[in-house]
């Protein structure tokens, strides 16, 4: 069974751990996100769920706008 990545969302305080929403898991390095009101500002963040369960550290948060 091959890696997959973590994907979690927030529209608040990227600093407040408690405003984190899990968004998903998905394989192969690719996250397609959908749902979010056009012209919204989202912050991403991403962790590799390895082997055996064995999590990474979450990278940096990334602010998108929605498209």
């Amino acid at each position: 069974r091959a890696s997959a990545n973590e994907v979690e969302t927030t529209t608040g305080d990227p600093t407040e751990e408690a405003s984190w929403v899990r968004y998903g898991v998905f394989p192969r390095g690719r996250a397609d996100l959908s749902g979010f009101t056009p012209g919204a500002l989202v912050w991403v963040r991403v962790r590799t769920m390895g082997l055996k369960g064995v999590m990474g550290a979450w990278s940096d948060p990334a602010q998108l706008r929605v498209g």
